[in-house]
């Protein structure tokens, strides 16, 4: 894989070096060197940038119920902290990495948890990867977010 893969998608690229690495004869490597090591610590950084921004993904759209479900503004605050760290450690490619879906049923399970009454939310995600993914510089459209769970059947709530 080549830089312009790395831009790409940074994930595939730290598995194509690793498996380069792997394919490395420690005979033929200086004292010390371990690539089988190396390749893992590569792999595993992958995992952990990806798994760092699903969590964020889990907190932001958890932050996003709460606002749509109970109208609860201070929220916002939790959805801009979210956002920024969202955008620390995203890297190019994760949408084909993430599973939105996946990250949804967490935070339908977590939501349930919120109040005594728990609340229900749709099935599908309806917030899009599109509008979670950091690009261009620009936040969260929140206002959209919200419309598009109360438009796929969230209701308000008091309390």
């Amino acid at each position: 894989m080549t830089s312009t893969d790395r831009n790409a998608d940074w994930v595939e690229w730290c598995r194509a070096q690793a498996a380069m690495l792997r394919r490395l004869s420690v005979a033929a490597c200086p004292a010390g060197f371990d690539p089988q090591a190396l390749a893992q610590e590569i792999e595993d950084g992958a995992t952990v940038k990806v798994d760092q921004a699903a969590g964020w993904m889990f907190r932001a759209l958890l932050a996003l119920v709460k606002l749509a479900a109970y109208d609860d503004r201070g929220q916002l605050q939790r959805l801009d902290f979210a956002q920024s760290q969202l955008a620390l450690v995203w890297r190019s490619g994760f949408r084909r990495h993430l599973n939105l879906d996946d990250i949804w049923q967490q935070v339908r399970e977590a939501a349930g948890q919120l109040r005594p009454t728990a609340i229900e939310l749709p099935r599908s995600c309806p917030v899009l990867m599109e509008d979670m993914a950091p690009g261009d510089e620009v936040a969260f459209d929140v206002r959209t977010m919200e419309a598009k769970l109360l438009r796929a059947g969230l209701n308000r709530r008091s309390g």
